[in-house]
């Protein structure tokens, strides 16, 4: 990657989904590419019980801890923020609260915001413009995984100033 011209790399891997900030920070030193980690969830129901009884400012505050303080005891940084839907495909109150607290983290602090899937978008993007947040900040990820393909959606959530992300090469999902 970095022999081709790649200099970054960003790792979307959410809390409570396996991030592993101290492999990311040696695989950089040893091939000069830097990796970007993120704070947030690929969906509520992946969080730890702990979380799913949070709130938007204690979820926020997270958010923004991992960003301006650090991952842990690691040092480094969370340079974007994941977001995603339950599996179900409609919104849960918890990532309801994820999203809003995304949203208000990425003000303060200037990150953007990837999203898996871009299901549910109508919501995402209401909570979005309630808490002030430009949507050219917001990346809604998976666009062309061939399971939630939908152009009517994609061009809607680009038309609201969303950015949509063709983001699944080479993965290959078998339907019945």
């Amino acid at each position: 990657f970095h022999e081709h011209g790649g200099g970054t790399f960003v790792d979307a891997t959410g809390i409570c989904n396996g991030r592993d900030v101290d492999y990311y920070k040696s695989l950089s030193a040893k091939t000069g590419v830097h990796i970007v980690a993120c704070t947030g969830f690929v969906g509520g129901d992946t969080a730890l019980p702990h979380f799913a009884q949070a709130n938007v400012d204690y979820l926020t505050q997270h958010f923004l801890h991992e960003i301006t303080v650090g991952i842990g005891k690691t040092g480094s940084l969370a340079g974007v923020i994941k977001v995603g839907v339950s599996r179900g495909g409609r919104m849960t109150d918890l990532d309801k609260r994820i999203y809003r607290a995304a949203a208000r983290a990425s003000l303060t602090a200037g990150v953007p915001i990837l999203t898996h899937l871009a299901i549910d978008a109508e919501n995402a993007i209401a909570i979005f413009n309630e808490e002030g947040l430009s949507l050219d900040r917001v990346l809604f990820g998976h666009v062309d995984d061939g399971v939630n393909a939908d152009k009517t959606r994609d061009i809607w959530i680009a038309e609201q100033g969303g950015r949509i992300g063709f983001d699944t090469f080479g993965y290959e999902t078998e339907l019945p």
